[in-house]
């Protein structure tokens, strides 16, 4: 509003809700994100994460720093898993070209049907995200925050999920209610959660 002369705003990040969400943002600034250059390294976050959640890397990490050995019981294997991703633009498809390498089974939700890239095994729409929620062992959030995203996973929805099922997040913090996900994982109901964004952000300290 105070640049009189200002007409385009390149972001470096993918969401532009961070400038046009905000009442009173000019509307004839022209905004234009980075879509395409996410692809890769958040693909490879998601692959990091969820194989520390799968093989407790973090827990015998603690281990070693204490010197002590013993034996963890909840290992698994990301080979095998059935798949959730939340959002198959640019995020969603570089994680599931990365995760299907791993022996997974991948199902996608998007706002449209239409063709989908054979990185997915199944694609979904938002009417069908309550029958597939309860089937994921992992649940993967690329949503771009918009007024249809926010809280789209509350209690009721974070219940759904299977019983030790992992939650990952890299879109937009306010996909996830925070108060129910913490609550979620103090019950022992999600094997963990790996969030790359939070709501509110940063976290507070506590």
């Amino acid at each position: 509003r105070e640049c009189p002369r200002l007409k385009w705003i390149q972001m470096s990040w993918a969401g532009t809700d961070v400038y046009t969400m905000r009442e009173g943002f000019p509307r004839k600034v022209k905004v234009t994100n980075a879509k395409g250059c996410f692809q890769v390294v958040i693909g490879e976050y998601i692959v990091a994460v969820l194989l520390e959640l799968c093989r407790n890397l973090k827990q015998y990490n603690a281990q070693q720093q204490e010197g002590i050995w013993r034996q963890l019981q909840s290992e698994t294997l990301l080979y095998g898993k059935r798949i959730l991703i939340l959002g198959a633009g640019d995020v969603g498809m570089g994680a599931a070209k990365r995760l299907k390498a791993f022996g997974t089974y991948i199902t996608g939700r998007r706002r449209t049907e239409r063709n989908y890239p054979d990185c997915f095994d199944l694609m979904i729409t938002e009417d069908r995200l309550e029958e597939e929620l309860p089937k994921a062992d992992v649940v993967i959030g690329c949503l771009p925050g918009t007024m249809a995203t926010r809280g789209l996973l509350d209690e009721r929805r974070l219940r759904m999920m299977k019983k030790g099922a992992f939650l990952v997040n890299v879109g937009r913090g306010n996909l996830i209610h925070t108060d129910a996900l913490t609550q979620l994982l103090k019950e022992g109901h999600l094997g963990g959660a790996a969030l790359d964004v939070t709501d509110p952000e940063p976290l507070p300290s506590d």
